[in-house]
């Protein structure tokens, strides 16, 4: 197994295009300097060890290595997003790639495995990984989180926030806002920019205290989530 500390390693990671924007008046250097200092202070608030273990493909150790830093350093950015009054996320996750695994990638607690032949074969998903470090994130309690939208949830973060332009198109003839994945993130996409720019935060809180119910679309927007799907489903079609 192969340790990698996640304080040590995002410390050195500096973005160039930084000073591209900012507030007006400021020296583009000065902004710079200010989100740079932001991302510090989130790194600090969230540290985490990844421990990756390559056993059984040892050709894959530097992919798996690589793949666990991306995590790493994406690790603020969905406990900020996915935050909640609280919560302290796992400070360590172990990434574990194995040949006898059929899927893509799953989680349980803060364990992530990864199924060889897959990643073998498509070496460029490491936003699978992402979505799987979501979920070690979400922490969900109780029976009543529909599936859809804990894998919604993942997927939103992934192709939003880590990824975002990769989601793909989507049949607005053949989509459901409980289709999953990149379906459901689509269209907590579409609510979050309409209605509430916290709404897959404050849902995802819910989900967390094992409290949700389908009423918290109608508490957040004023609408069912029947009815936020097909005007969803419409403005697909525009």
């Amino acid at each position: 197994m192969n340790r990698l500390l996640g304080t040590s390693i995002s410390a050195l990671v500096v973005s160039g295009n930084l000073a591209v924007a900012g507030v007006a008046g400021d020296p583009p250097e000065q902004w710079a300097i200010q989100r740079e200092d932001k991302k510090e202070e989130s790194r600090r608030k969230y540290p985490v060890e990844f421990v990756v273990d390559a056993t059984d493909a040892p050709e894959m150790k530097d992919w798996l290595k690589k793949t666990a830093r991306v995590c790493e350093q994406q690790y603020p950015m969905i406990c900020e997003e996915l935050e909640s009054d609280g919560f302290k996320p796992p400070p360590r996750i172990s990434m574990t790639l194995k040949k006898d695994y059929k899927g893509v990638a799953s989680t349980s607690g803060d364990k992530i495995v990864g199924s060889i032949r897959y990643f073998r074969a498509h070496p460029d998903d490491v936003g699978a990984m992402v979505h799987e470090t979501v979920h070690v994130v979400q922490q969900y309690r109780g029976r009543d989180n529909p599936g859809w939208l804990v894998e919604g949830i993942a997927d939103y973060i992934r192709f939003f926030k880590y990824e975002p332009g990769k989601i793909g198109r989507l049949d607005p003839e053949r989509v459901r806002y409980d289709g999953s994945y990149r379906q459901s993130a689509a269209f907590l996409a579409y609510l979050t920019d309409k209605y509430d720019k916290k709404l897959v935060r404050k849902i995802n809180a819910v989900m967390r205290e094992g409290k949700y119910k389908e009423e918290i679309f109608k508490e957040l927007t004023g609408k069912t989530v029947q009815d936020l799907g097909a005007e969803w489903k419409a403005s697909l079609r525009r």
